[in-house]
């Protein structure tokens, strides 16, 4: 940690009480990424308050939640005198103002909204248990590994001593693309893709590091030409704004119109959002049941995240197949090879967004709402406003991103735990291990398989010299199983995993996932409550992946609930 200059904060607020803690004494520090804030055992000796940037939070190394800007870290223990129960560790770059222990008590008794803010999270805490309770599951069961069942080693999908060339055509690549990347991975740490002209990076290492490197950014305008470069610039330039999008934007641009964005998608404010995910979850839950069964993905894992996403944006949901659809032709895009027909679709596609999304940012302008959209309309900081076409743009890119790859992470999730039944039945008697399930499914079965980057200067790689303007594919599918990482066990499903948070599929650095915390919320929501309700759950045909190379997911999961 790197203390910086003191801060000043004047006296409490009700939107943020905590900040009452901090007078004119508190020092901000710095936190690089990676390092540990405290750990479980750890007497209290102060607290934080996070101004910005990201922690994650564990027990026994299973992942429990996150912690972003305008919340608090360690006050707990302040509270009863006793060791800290968790870990906390950055996983950005963070900025904490510090508290000093010994003068907490006497803050609270001068701040009375702190002291309830702080029975408020005591209660809800309280009240998870009790539902816990109410659903027959142990408050705080014991977690016990599970024993290990017999798996194949996955088959090399060439013989031994071949060398390993990427291809997404080859037999059999879509139903377990890790099956491939994993040789690459084991071959060489940089591959050339030879039907690319550019770079992909497979170990955990790498891919973790790149992620968050300043010398990699996202604007194909920086990458060298090569067909399909071309072709995606050609696209991008028959289409009006879609540079303003803060997936396309790198520097102070993105900086600007993410630090706008981003106010509704932190931990804090997505958690105010759990009772109306909750409520969605149950009601399709409910149709379920009385319809004997269903498709998993078109009546639950894509109906939670749609509802949720157009009730935080203000959006209405009387167009979700053409929504859907259009959305589902776009993200194609996002593959390295792409055909001319497929760009030619996703030009419409976006047209037909746009104009709808249109139509309702005219609406909200006129009769604003509570919604998301119309807080992007009138968001602004230190002056600066987003212009009408970067409010647009990024509507369109939010509600895409707010549904498209949690549909996926619920329905991958479903599948695995189909295919293991030693670890469904862990989730359905352990509810501690909701959160580490998802990162898990993140982990072996990521909704995103690829992340593209441009290389804006030269840079090395394990010796290997990649050119200025090079496109690299980071593969955190590959990364997520690399056994330098994960060990022995790194391909095998397991929801007990300590350490599955240490996943990469999020992303890192400036383009951090935006919506983490909301698909953490509706996974932790959407899968557990499924197995729990239907413990005669049945996959009536085997499933299929979709033919896409980075986003992954099954068209259909169909069931029967008894």
């Amino acid at each position: 940690m790197t203390i910086t200059d003191p801060i000043s904060i004047t006296g409490p607020t009700l939107d943020d009480p905590f900040a009452a803690l901090l007078d004119e004494s508190a020092l901000e520090i710095f936190v690089p990424e990676d390092e540990q804030i405290c750990a479980a055992g750890d007497e209290p000796d102060g607290w934080w308050y996070v101004v910005d940037g990201f922690a994650d939070v564990t027990r026994n190394g299973h992942y429990l939640g996150t912690i972003g800007p305008g919340e608090t870290i360690g006050e707990i223990s302040m509270l009863d005198g006793r060791p800290r129960t968790a870990t906390v560790t950055a996983r950005t770059d963070m900025r904490l103002r510090v508290g000093v222990a010994d003068d907490f008590m006497i803050a609270i008794r001068a701040f009375p909204d702190l002291a309830v803010a702080i029975t408020r999270q005591v209660a809800a805490r309280f009240r998870d248990l009790t539902e816990r309770s109410v659903a027959g599951l142990p408050a705080s069961p014991a977690l016990t590994p599970a024993p290990e069942p017999a798996q194949a080693a996955p088959v090399s999908p060439v013989a031994a001593g071949d060398r390993v060339e990427f291809d997404p055509g080859a037999p059999g690549y879509f139903a377990d693309p890790t099956v491939l990347l994993g040789a690459i991975r084991e071959q060489e740490a940089v591959h050339f893709v030879q039907m690319t002209g550019g770079y992909m990076l497979t170990r955990y290492e790498h891919v973790h590091g790149l992620a968050r490197d300043r010398r990699l950014g996202v604007e194909i305008a920086h990458a060298a030409s090569t067909p399909p470069v071309d072709a995606e610039k050609a696209m991008i330039a028959s289409l009006q704004n879609q540079t303003l999008s803060i997936l396309r934007r790198d520097g102070d641009d993105h900086t600007r119109v993410r630090r706008l964005v981003q106010k509704a998608f932190t931990p804090k404010a997505i958690a105010l959002w759990r009772e109306r995910a909750t409520q969605v979850t149950d009601d399709l839950l409910d149709q379920l049941a009385d319809a004997g069964g269903g498709d998993l993905i078109a009546d639950y894992a894509l109906k939670l995240p749609v509802q949720i996403i157009s009730d935080m944006l203000g959006m209405p949901t009387d167009a979700v197949d053409d929504l859907r659809n259009w959305s589902h032709i776009v993200t194609k895009t996002l593959d390295p090879l792409c055909s001319p027909e497929e760009r030619a679709a996703a030009v419409t596609a976006i047209a037909q967004l746009d104009d709808y999304v249109e139509q309702i940012y005219e609406a909200k302008r006129s009769a604003p709402d509570g919604g998301i959209l119309s807080a992007l309309i009138e968001a602004e900081h230190d002056g600066d406003r987003l212009t009408r076409d970067e409010v647009l743009v990024n509507t369109v890119l939010l509600y895409i991103a707010g549904h498209e790859t949690t549909t996926n992470l619920i329905g991958n999730g479903a599948v695995e735990l189909f295919r293991n039944p030693d670890q469904l039945d862990l989730v359905r008697t352990n509810p501690d291990l909701d959160a580490n399930l998802i990162e898990e499914v993140l982990r072996y079965n990521s909704p995103v398989q690829i992340t593209r980057r441009i290389a804006y200067e030269g840079i090395e790689v394990d010796g290997v010299e990649i050119p200025q303007g090079s496109v690299i594919l980071l593969a955190g599918s590959a990364a997520n199983r690399d056994p330098r990482k994960w060990g022995p066990t790194a391909d095998r499903f397991l929801v007990d995993r300590p350490g599955a948070n240490d996943q990469v599929s999020f992303g890192g650095g400036p383009h951090f996932c935006l919506g983490a915390a909301l698909a953490r919320l509706e996974g932790q929501l959407a899968l557990p409550r499924l197995m729990r309700r239907f413990p005669k759950l049945t996959l009536t045909a085997e499933p299929v992946f979709e033919p896409r190379m980075v986003l992954r997911g099954v068209g259909s999961l169909p069931v029967t609930t008894t």
